[in-house]
């Protein structure tokens, strides 16, 4: 399948790949990754997605581009996921302490994490961008959630002499299964709301 699948990108998009793999999961569902020497930059994703789907005779979800080489994409999901957020400054203050990050990550999960610097203003925001933007790039590169969790608590405290802090909320979605799981590092917690407006 790889081969075929080397062999239809250098033929529709005239270009070649460095590697290709092709897995299939525990329950079948397929994951793909292409390696280029670089992703070219005229390369349509919709039409990769297409073309890898003709050769392996599956669905695929867009590819999902990690750097300037790898191209990830996995089976079509059963689910997928609306988000958004909203973020008030507290009193008197220019910048919320808050920060929101969602992704999809290439794997079948959709990936929602919110930080909330301690206190207000500059300060907070700084230590929630960090903490949420580190996560977020330790996550897509593949690290599993607890050791992320660890490294970002280790990373905060070496930024600064002084006490700094953030809180951690997470939640991953496996869009295949509809099935949620939360980290939290130092989070309150967290209220889920039904289509029929029953809270859990």
């Amino acid at each position: 399948t790889a081969e075929r699948i080397r062999k239809k990108v250098r033929d529709r998009f005239c270009c070649d790949t460095d590697f290709v793999s092709c897995l299939r999961d525990k329950n079948g569902r397929m994951f793909c990754e292409i390696t280029f020497s670089k992703v070219p930059s005229s390369l349509n994703i919709g039409e990769l997605r297409d073309a890898v789907g003709e050769t392996c005779d599956r669905e695929f979800e867009l590819p999902v581009i990690k750097g300037d080489r790898n191209v990830r994409l996995c089976e079509k999901t059963a689910y997928s996921v609306e988000s958004a957020c909203s973020q008030i400054p507290a009193d008197n203050e220019k910048l919320c302490g808050d920060t929101f990050e969602s992704f999809y990550d290439g794997r079948g999960n959709y990936v929602v994490i919110l930080s909330d610097g301690m206190g207000t203003g500059p300060r907070a925001a700084l230590d929630s961008a960090m903490a949420s933007g580190l996560m977020a790039r330790l996550v897509k590169a593949g690290f599993g959630f607890q050791s992320a969790l660890r490294l970002v608590n280790s990373s905060l405290l070496l930024k600064s002499r002084d006490e700094s802090l953030a809180t951690l909320d997470i939640v991953k979605i496996d869009l295949y299964t509809g099935k949620a799981v939360f980290y939290k590092a130092g989070a309150a917690p967290s209220v889920i709301r039904r289509q029929n407006g029953k809270l859990l």
